[in-house]
């Protein structure tokens, strides 16, 4: 008999849907276009899909050009597909 009254109690219970997030309403935090790139960019690197992630990580630098770690995704990136003088470029514009 416990069992069956707990039950109801939980199933009667409202369900408190405000502590929950929803994507869709207007409270939802603003995507970042240049994060977005950058995971873009990460997950196709890390699938060895270099040339596919390069110009996500273009986007990344474009959108945020003085954050150090898209300038080093975009150098790296450059680096592993054998683009040294590219990278090199890259590279130079995150030293301060």
């Amino acid at each position: 008999m416990k069992l069956s009254l707990s039950f109801l109690l939980l199933a009667s219970s409202p369900l408190q849907t405000s502590s929950l997030w929803n994507p869709f309403s207007a409270e939802s935090p603003a995507v970042d276009p240049s994060q977005a790139a950058r995971a873009n960019g990460l997950s196709l690197a890390m699938d060895g899909m270099l040339a596919e992630a390069l110009p996500f990580f273009e986007q990344a630098v474009r959108g945020k050009p003085t954050d150090l770690g898209f300038i080093n995704d975009l150098a790296v990136t450059h680096m592993n597909m054998g683009n040294l003088d590219e990278a090199k470029e890259v590279r130079g514009k995150g030293v301060y």
